[in-house]
C-alpha cells in the first residue's frame, strides 16, 4: 500500500479546481464551497494524487465535502487511508463525520460503508440542480445519499 502525506492548502484555492472536479462534477457547486473549511492535498512521495475538503456543519459535525483521488491512483487504498486519517484528525473536535454521494455512485456507496459509515438521509433531487446530468453505472444521479460515521473513540 502506498504511503500518503496530507498537507493543508494555505492561500488561494482556485488552482485546485481540476482536482476537486474528480470528486464533484459541477464547477458551480464547487464554487459554492471552495473557500470554506479546510482543503487538503494528498501526496504519494512528491506526487499530488488528490484532494479532500472538510467543512464544519456545526460544533459536533464535520462534512467530508469532497474527496478526489486522481484516476491513476484509484483502487489502491489511498482514498481509504485519506478518509481514515481525516476521521482520526477530526475526532479531536467533532463527534460525527457526514459524507454524501450520488444514488448512482455504487462504488462510493460500497466504499463509505466499508469504512463504517451508515446511511443517514436522502436529499431527493439534489443532483437535478447540476448544470449537466450525471450518469454513472447507466443510472442518472438524482438524489444524494448521506452517510454518517461516529468519531468517538478514534
Amino acid at each position: 500500500m502506498e504511503r500518503i502525506r496530507i498537507e493543508a492548502v494555505q492561500g488561494p484555492r482556485a488552482s485546485y479546481l481540476d482536482d476537486l472536479l474528480v470528486g464533484d462534477a459541477d464547477v458551480q457547486q464547487i464554487g459554492h464551497y471552495l473557500n470554506q473549511g479546510e482543503l487538503d492535498v494528498v501526496y504519494v512521495g512528491n506526487e499530488k494524487v488528490g484532494v479532500a475538503q472538510l467543512i464544519p456543519i456545526d460544533d459536533k459535525t464535520i462534512e467530508l465535502k469532497n474527496i478526489g483521488i486522481h484516476a491513476k491512483w484509484q483502487r489502491r487504498g489511498i482514498g481509504g487511508q485519506v478518509v481514515r486519517y481525516l476521521m482520526h484528525q477530526s475526532a479531536a473536535h467533532y463527534q460525527t463525520m457526514l459524507v454524501g454521494t450520488a444514488n448512482s455512485s455504487i462504488g462510493n456507496i460500497i466504499f463509505y460503508q466499508r469504512l463504517g459509515f451508515r446511511m443517514y438521509a436522502v436529499k431527493r433531487g439534489f443532483f437535478d440542480q447540476y448544470s449537466e446530468p450525471i450518469y454513472e453505472n447507466d443510472i442518472q444521479a438524482h438524489d444524494m445519499l448521506l452517510f454518517t460515521q461516529n468519531l468517538a473513540g478514534r
